[in-house]
């Protein structure tokens, strides 16, 4: 036997969340009502009269439904999960936009159902699916306490709700076990999951209009950070500038050659090689012998904007900056400098503090930027830089 159970979250309500109380509470008062203070046959009489019949509905219906359960273990695993993760949307919500959140999530669950089920259907899953939903939308980041019961051993863990409620509770429960399942389930998985999608859209389109206070942690700021990332990601992805071997350029290389000028010219052959042969391992340790001969030299325009890209791909920032500004130095009007000055320019901004160089920089590669990814990552990098406070 394997249980895995919540029982808690680390992101309690700022504020008592008394609606959610008082529907916790209703939910309760009405069970016990029907099943200890009416008789048996009064009992089957509410039941059959505020239960959704989906094959021939009643509007108070697709509300009542969402009030009745049928045992005791039907309406504490319930109202565990109402609890947990209802608290802190009423929270987020308010009242008022809470009750309205929750009702509409039982209207909308039992009518899904209804329309691909001609069952009986009673039970508050399909609303608390939808404030499942929404607290996974709103608060992506948050770690769920589970309760974890194997045959004798019980202990509590830790999870993620990306986990928890996105691949737990929604695929695992009401989709892939379903569907693996050889015997038949009274289990209204299909209301689960219209509620799933309900509590998910509402919360989207709440935060996306700035009708919802807007935070680091909802999950439209987590898609906004990782779009983000990739941006930089493709700003920085090493691409060859080459697309046949390039030989390096040396100059004025005579057979009167010092023994430093001869070892420079051959390091600089050998990294042209390298990078031919896409081995850019090679290419580095010439390069970095290079620079130990002399800390000054430049390469060939492409060999040296090659090299420049592989140092940042390999996060050797310090390294990088230098060849990206000798690349500046040396060839100021070649095509695409934009591109090495906002690369550059994301160095001093986020590896390498240097505000001010990072300023210029990224300034100047607005003037030219044309691909709008791009231009974005540079202007909100912009604003990003913090420049020190002058005394």
């Amino acid at each position: 036997m394997l249980l895995l159970l919540p029982i808690k979250t680390d992101c309690p309500p700022h504020r008592r969340p008394m609606v959610n109380y008082s529907i916790i509470g209703l939910n309760v008062i009405i069970f016990v009502t029907i099943n200890y203070f009416l008789s048996k046959d009064t009992a089957q009489k509410v039941l059959d009269m505020f239960m959704l019949n989906c094959a021939a509905p009643k509007l108070y219906q697709f509300v009542s439904y969402a009030f009745l359960h049928a045992d005791w273990g039907h309406l504490l695993g319930n109202m565990l999960f109402l609890y947990i993760f209802g608290n802190s949307i009423n929270d987020k919500l308010g009242h008022i936009e809470y009750l309205l959140f929750y009702l509409a999530g039982a209207i909308v669950s039992g009518a899904g159902y209804a329309m691909v089920s001609s069952a009986h259907l009673l039970g508050a899953s399909g609303a608390i699916s939808a404030v499942t939903a929404a607290f996974l939308i709103l608060f992506p980041r948050s770690n769920i306490i589970v309760l974890i019961w194997i045959f004798y051993f019980i202990t509590t863990m830790e999870f993620s709700s990306l986990f928890m409620i996105a691949i737990k509770m929604i695929l695992w429960d009401n989709i892939i076990t379903p569907a693996i399942s050889r015997t038949p389930s009274r289990v209204a998985h299909m209301a689960h999951l219209i509620g799933y999608g309900f509590g998910s859209v509402i919360p989207l389109f709440l935060l996306a209009v700035r009708a919802l206070d807007r935070d680091q942690f909802d999950i439209l700021a987590l898609w906004s950070r990782a779009v983000r990332r990739i941006r930089y990601k493709q700003s920085v992805k090493y691409q060859p500038s080459y697309g046949k071997p390039i030989e390096a350029k040396i100059q004025d290389v005579q057979q009167e050659l010092s023994p430093e000028s001869k070892d420079q010219a051959k390091l600089k052959s050998e990294i042209s090689q390298a990078l031919s042969r896409y081995d850019m391992p090679s290419a580095l340790e010439k390069y970095r012998e290079l620079l130990k001969v002399n800390p000054d030299a430049i390469l060939h325009r492409k060999v040296q904007l090659d090299i420049a890209n592989q140092l940042m791909t390999e996060k050797d920032y310090e390294q990088a900056a230098r060849a990206y500004e000798k690349y500046l130095k040396h060839y100021p009007t070649a095509e695409q400098i934009e591109q090495v000055q906002l690369l550059l320019g994301l160095i001093y901004a986020r590896y390498i503090p240097n505000p001010e160089r990072a300023k210029q920089l990224l300034s100047s590669a607005m003037e030219k930027l044309t691909d709008s990814n791009q231009k974005t990552l540079c202007q909100e990098t912009l604003k990003q830089i913090q420049l020190p406070d002058v005394q």
